[in-house]
């Protein structure tokens, strides 16, 4: 495990390895292309448009189009360019695996490189705003880090982090584990579990929870997500009244906020300052009256209003918690500050389950 100072020391470095790409290959006369034409694709595609990294041409296996700009396939990229002198990101983290071992059948391995990027700030100014707010909290930080209950937990806010700033996935690959939500060495069900999921998408994560924890007693579940719906309802129905579906952004208060959608069921989230659509709020507290014995929270960067939301149960219940750490880098201090005022008993482990910097979860119990 790295000690918290020596921790410190390595956040204090300028190292992002997308940023040096970027300088190293720009002139190089290589023809770079990007791989993976979803969501991620198109964050990678304007931010190589703004660093004036020329792309020659996105690539995808199921994809005819990014947006107005034609997608190949790795055929023919094969048969139109000389591939001993080109260079290929990985822009669908979650398919890397099965992307690189279609690259190396072809190319070399310091041909293929893939960058964890942010999804949900400026990837060009978030690594630095990131490195300088946690500098300027280090006493923080320090709390944060002497509060979470085993060592792999430090390791985990350790390596993320720094997987972060640096655009690492060698970083992240240190920490990862499975189990997304539900890791048996900290969390624990019965037979009468009340679970409440905010940000349930499309069913995915309800679904392990059945899994594991068959006899439940009750789940509501929240979502505002249309597309969700259809896909979320087909895994709730056979349940009946035991699953209760609230087609609601969780929050603080009941009432309207704006809604983007942003790519389908992924990365949807609430928006103060309008969005494409409108939908419903509601806290959790005024939702939900029957005991809670786990929340887990998911819902791009709103946690902190949810968790105000749910202030009550949290105070009378202490319910199992797994919350997204991810979306903002002030949520690492300030949510488990925020549950500790709360519940002062509450202990923290911290865990990662993602493929591209995503999933970095704070268990609270």
């Amino acid at each position: 495990m790295m000690l918290f100072d020596d921790f410190v020391k390595e956040i204090d470095k300028e190292d992002n390895l997308l940023f040096q790409f970027i300088e190293s290959y720009r002139n190089s006369g290589k023809s770079v292309f990007l791989f993976g034409a979803g969501f991620c694709g198109r964050v990678y595609s304007k931010l190589m448009q703004r660093y004036q990294m020329p792309i020659e041409g996105i690539i995808d296996n199921y994809k005819d189009f990014m947006g107005d700009n034609r997608v190949l396939r790795m055929d023919e990229v094969a048969r139109k360019y000389d591939l001993s002198n080109c260079l290929f990101i990985v822009s669908a983290p979650s398919k890397y695996l099965e992307i690189e071992k279609q690259l190396l059948e072809l190319v070399r391995p310091d041909q293929i490189f893939n960058f964890p990027i942010s999804r949900y700030d400026d990837p060009l100014n978030e690594p630095k705003a990131a490195r300088e707010y946690l500098l300027s909290h280090k006493s923080d930080l320090r709390w944060c880090f002497d509060r979470l209950e085993d060592d792999f937990s430090r390791d985990v806010l350790v390596h993320t982090t720094l997987g972060a700033l640096a655009a690492d996935i060698k970083q992240y690959n240190m920490v990862w584990t499975s189990d997304f939500y539900y890791p048996p060495d900290i969390i624990s069900f019965s037979e009468d579990e009340v679970m409440v999921e905010l940000g349930a998408n499309n069913g995915e994560t309800l679904r392990d929870f059945i899994a594991r924890c068959p006899n439940f007693k009750k789940v509501y579940c929240f979502e505002p997500g249309e597309v969700c719906m259809a896909p979320l309802k087909q895994i709730t129905e056979p349940y009946g009244d035991r699953i209760t579906v609230l087609p609601k952004a969780a929050w603080n208060k009941c009432g309207q906020i704006g809604f983007v959608n942003m790519d389908g069921i992924m990365n949807s989230k609430v928006d103060m300052n309008g969005g494409d659509t409108i939908v419903e709020t509601a806290a959790v507290d005024e939702e939900v009256l029957e005991d809670i014995t786990y929340m887990k929270m998911d819902v791009e960067g709103a946690e902190m209003m949810a968790l105000e939301g749910a202030k009550n149960q949290i105070i009378k219940n202490k319910p199992k918690l797994a919350i997204s750490v991810y979306h903002k880098k002030e949520d690492i201090i300030d949510i488990p500050r925020y549950l500790l005022e709360l519940r002062p008993d509450y202990k923290f482990y911290m865990r990662y389950h993602g493929w591209d910097g995503t999933d970095v979860v704070l268990y609270a119990v």
